[in-house]
């Protein structure tokens, strides 16, 4: 009849145990013509252990339902369980956990749904949106926020402007290379060969090397104006280097070369070097290289002088000018 049925369920691997009885749940309506009543839902107990002594009894519980139009027989699906240690399983019979889930999980609130860690009943970590749509792994105590913004990840910081933004060290035990074209920290590079860029009267001033037929070697997040005069787009400290091979009208002339950032009219006290030029017109190569802290939008040139009297005529030949970032400003 329809209702709830009290019933007796039987294990065939336990066939001496008593078990109670479990609640079935039944429907007598006019339109189920094959079966009436059918069997629709139940609460069964299952056992867990053999019951062959006093001290034994482990059992769980199993809820059945059926889904929409299951035919004319039918037989309900164990939807879930409350195990014999307490776990509860949805989706499954075996939970490991105090509660597993074999699907998804829907979370709806109207004010940011959330997972709040406790322990202790203190609220250690918050996961999911917090004030904003934003997706949070939320520190409750201390500091060691993990943010997710419109596709960027932020770790010690709310408002990542990045696909990933780090305020803090980072420990790397392991490989970091970049894969695509145009990828990896800011650099830049020019190079000129045999350009011959003359420089009349080089004594007492400060005159930056520019010249068009500089070419623009390898570039990321920097540019080349064509003449030797390298751009940074990132503020940050820059590993600069330059090697040049230049020589003087005059004989015994000492030459000054090193850095001038973006048009100061002096050369930076870093990256400097100094050369004597013996005889006339005899090529001596000279280098340079410094850590320098560029703003964004800074530009570098090689830089040359001279405080010898006689007016020489200073030669450049071939230039080559390096950057990349090591570092923030």
């Amino acid at each position: 009849m329809p209702g709830v049925e009290i019933s007796h369920s039987s294990n065939a691997d336990h066939i001496t145990n008593k078990f109670p009885p479990g609640i079935k749940f039944m429907s007598g309506d006019t339109s189920f013509t094959t079966e009436n009543p059918k069997w629709l839902s139940a609460i069964f107990p299952r056992p867990t252990e053999s019951y062959t002594a006093d001290t034994r009894g482990g059992q769980a519980l199993d809820f059945y339902t059926t889904t929409n139009s299951p035919g004319a027989t039918n037989i309900p699906i164990p939807r879930m369980t409350i195990n014999n240690n307490g776990n509860v399983g949805i989706g499954t019979t075996a939970p490991g956990t105090q509660l597993q889930v074999e699907g998804q999980i829907t979370l709806n609130s109207a004010s940011f749904p959330r997972v709040i860690h406790e322990i202790s009943n203190t609220a250690i970590w918050t996961v999911g949106p917090r004030d904003t749509d934003d997706y949070y792994i939320y520190r409750e105590s201390g500091t060691g926020d993990v943010i997710i913004n419109n596709g960027n990840v932020g770790i010690g910081v709310i408002d990542p402007d990045s696909k990933l933004e780090v305020n803090g060290n980072v420990h790397i035990d392991g490989d970091l290379f970049f894969e695509t074209e145009g990828s990896g920290l800011p650099y830049g590079s020019c190079y000129g060969n045999d350009i011959a860029w003359t420089q009349v009267a080089a004594i007492n001033v400060v005159y930056n090397v520019s010249d068009a037929d500089m070419v623009t070697g390898q570039l990321n997040l920097a540019t080349h104006d064509g003449s030797g005069k390298l751009t940074v787009t990132k503020a940050g400290r820059y590993k600069c280097d330059y090697t040049a091979t230049i020589k003087s009208s005059i004989a015994g002339k000492h030459i000054i070369s090193g850095f001038e950032v973006s048009g100061s009219g002096n050369m930076e006290p870093a990256g400097r070097n100094h050369i004597d030029l013996v005889g006339a017109n005899n090529q001596l190569e000279c280098s340079g290289n410094a850590i320098l802290d560029l703003a964004a939008n800074a530009t570098i040139e090689m830089a040359i002088s001279s405080s010898d009297a006689g007016n020489p005529t200073v030669t450049v030949e071939h230039l080559n000018i390096t950057l990349f970032q090591i570092g923030g400003t």
